[in-house]
């Protein structure tokens, strides 16, 4: 009883600091006028659909229920939201309170972890120091899964701590189940939590090593309860990632191919390792990066075994997202609880004492100022964004000397209400599609996707880009009920990856003839920038005609354009002309020659005009870059059949059965028809 009273003061500083967190975010949220954009829509989108298909009507099977839309976010973060639904009805806002729910969790599990490892004051620090990162006080207010893969990462090395080298099964259970959250919240979880397991494999298998050092013996059952840490998020996890795997394979080969999200290439050289170096300074502010910094010499210079965990899993998670090919700013964020532990027991060891007692309250100092700043944009230091940035020998971009503010953000009436309200009135059926074809900062298919939502109509609204690939993807101009355009600026300069809006609205302001005859303009809106907003209507189905003139038209405005010129080839297929398909099909593999789809195109033109060995030849390149392509393996199996090589043809015909249920419908077709 006597240790719980001297407890207390640092327990009630804690629930503090929770509380003072928490409601900041309320009020900072109460303020904000924003709507979802980028993937926060997405994740949005996803809790709202999971939502309505689990309350609504019907049978719901596993199949269903992973289908649900957008596919490349994963379930178990969307669906953190739905008791914030509950509390404050479906909203952006509503969502957001999600992540205050999980700073409160990552505050509490780095107490522990500097509790751990050092005494309660310093996990205190650690946990005061966390929750003042900029980074972490951004994006507790947004709706990304930023704060919840962080917090899970926390939690989970607190539980490996209290596991005692996997004595503990209770902690072990414990673990396996937040592995398996953290894994289902982003794959890459597993880049940080592969060190911190690696080191406690050799804690048991070298007790004399282990920290504390565990009781001699049964290391068995210590094996069997690591396995157990391994096995149950492996078995929940894997299963669901390789049902999506087609769609993983898809993101990350074009991000890699299309420069999307890479912006540094390899790794043993300055620019690939000291890369998500500069974006933790980012994240966490040049003040306590240097104190990061401090923490780190104070520790090497006094080391004690208990620091092994902490530093081995900085160093092999930060080791493991820099060889990750695909690099995001975001991708070490992971990594702040063990900054700011390795910082505040720095800090709890520095001598003398005096000078630890100066630094503690310039600490708070400091993280006030910049809370003031980064939430509430107040404070002594008004400099523009500019005018902190400095730059670093081997860091690619600017750094920040001072956090850039993030305050309440005001909003314009850019007509997304109106416009949707006005789309529910015009609608015929159960469902529409509403293309947006602009991509400015808060006038794109996104905000458009959050009040189409709200609106509880079934409209799905959708960009001239692929959903997360960054490439023209123009055939919704063909298959969208409502059409949004719009005079005047569509795509700011700094979007250079969606200039193909800018290349629709083009389009859009004199459309062909074939075009316009089904089509009609419903309404006109003002919106803040001095242009006006343009809704259109379709009132034919699409038809070849319409198809040909929009094809040309693009190819008009970029005569290069490899997704139009695959659309045309397709459309001389469909007619019968193989011969001027393959002409537009072998424009594209120059133009993407790492893309296996333009291979698949241009066999599939070899094979109606009944050259097999080349269609052959062409579709088995595509299968190289892509060996789970379904539509590939179709595509060789009707090769393979009409060169009479029925053995062959089955083979890839049952591989086709693996895709989509339309695919597999078609290859069973095609096996059954096969002579024996």
């Amino acid at each position: 009883m006597k240790g719980f009273k001297d407890d207390r003061p640092v327990l009630f500083a804690l629930v503090l600091l929770i509380l003072f967190q928490v409601v900041s975010n309320f009020f900072w949220l109460k303020a904000d006028q924003y709507v979802p954009l980028h993937d926060e829509n997405d994740y949005l989108i996803k809790s709202v659909n999971t939502l309505n298909l689990l309350t609504g009507p019907g049978r719901v099977t596993w199949k269903v229920f992973l289908d649900v839309e957008p596919k490349l976010r994963t379930h178990f973060f969307p669906i953190c939201a739905w008791p914030f639904f509950l509390i404050g009805g479906l909203s952006y806002d509503s969502a957001c309170l999600t992540n205050s729910f999980f700073l409160a969790i990552l505050i509490a599990a780095t107490f522990g972890i500097g509790n751990s490892l050092g005494s309660r004051p310093r996990g205190l620090l650690a946990a005061f120091i966390v929750s003042f990162y900029p980074f972490v006080m951004r994006f507790s207010r947004f709706f990304w899964s930023e704060i919840a893969l962080i917090t899970s990462f926390a939690v989970a090395l607190y539980l490996l701590i209290k596991t005692r080298s996997f004595k503990s099964r209770g902690y072990s259970f414990a673990l396996a189940g937040v592995i398996t959250a953290g894994m289902l919240i982003q794959q890459r979880f597993v880049f940080y939590i592969i060190t911190p397991l690696a080191l406690y494999l050799v804690y048991i298998l070298l007790p004399d090593q282990a920290v504390p050092p565990p009781d001699r013996g049964n290391r068995g059952h210590k094996l069997a309860n690591l396995l157990v840490c391994i096995l149950i998020p492996a078995l929940l996890t894997i299963p669901y990632y390789l049902y999506y795997r087609r769609i993983y394979l898809a993101k990350f080969t074009y991000g890699i191919v299309g420069d999307a999200w890479t912006p540094v290439e390899g790794f043993f050289n300055p620019e690939a390792l000291f890369w998500h170096l500069g974006h933790l300074l980012k994240s966490t502010s040049l003040f306590f990066f240097l104190l990061f910094a401090v923490g780190t010499v104070v520790l090497l210079a006094k080391f004690r075994r208990e620091y092994l965990l902490p530093f081995l899993t900085l160093i092999g998670g930060y080791l493991l997202i820099t060889a990750y090919p695909g690099k995001e700013s975001r991708y070490v964020t992971p990594l702040l609880p063990l900054a700011a532990v390795i910082t505040a027991e720095g800090i709890g060891r520095l001598r003398p004492k005096i000078l630890r007692s100066m630094l503690i309250p310039l600490i708070v100092l400091v993280a006030f100022l910049n809370y003031l700043r980064v939430s509430w944009d107040v404070g002594p230091f008004k400099v523009s964004y500019q005018q902190t940035l400095f730059e670093l020998p081997f860091f690619t971009e600017p750094l920040e000397l001072l956090p850039h503010e993030k305050k309440p953000r005001t909003l314009a009436d850019w007509q997304w209400e109106k416009i949707v309200g006005r789309i529910r009135e015009e609608m015929d059926g159960e469902r529409a599609i509403l293309l947006v074809a602009p991509y400015l900062p808060h006038f794109n298919y996104l905000p458009f996707g959050y009040f189409c939502l709200l609106s509880g109509a079934r409209i799905e609204s959708v960009g001239v880009g692929t959903r997360g690939l960054f490439n023209y993807n123009f055939e919704n101009l063909l298959r969208a009920d409502f059409i949004v355009t719009k005079t005047g600026q569509a795509v700011p300069e700094s979007h250079i990856r969606y200039e193909f809006a800018e290349k629709t609205v083009t389009l859009l302001e004199n459309p062909p003839p074939a075009f316009r005859k089904n089509h009609r303009e419903i309404d006109r809106y003002p919106l803040p920038d001095g242009s006006e907003a343009i809704l259109i209507a379709r009132t034919n189905p699409v038809d070849d005609p319409e198809k040909m003139a929009i094809l040309e038209e693009v190819l008009r405005i970029e005569s290069d354009h490899p997704w139009a010129l695959r659309a045309l080839g397709e459309l001389y297929l469909q007619e019968g002309r193989p011969e001027e398909a393959l002409e537009v099909f072998r424009r594209i593999i120059p133009l993407l020659p790492d893309w296996p789809g333009g291979y698949l195109s241009t066999g599939r033109a070899y094979v109606e005009l009944d050259r097999t060995g080349e269609a052959i030849e062409m579709i088995r390149r595509a299968l190289e870059m892509a060996p789970e392509f379904d539509f590939a393996h179709y595509s060789l199996g009707t090769a393979y059949e009409r060169a009479g090589r029925f053995e062959e043809a089955r083979k890839h015909y049952i591989e086709a059965t693996k895709g989509s249920e339309e695919r597999a419908r078609k290859a069973r077709e095609r096996l059954e028809m096969l002579p024996d």
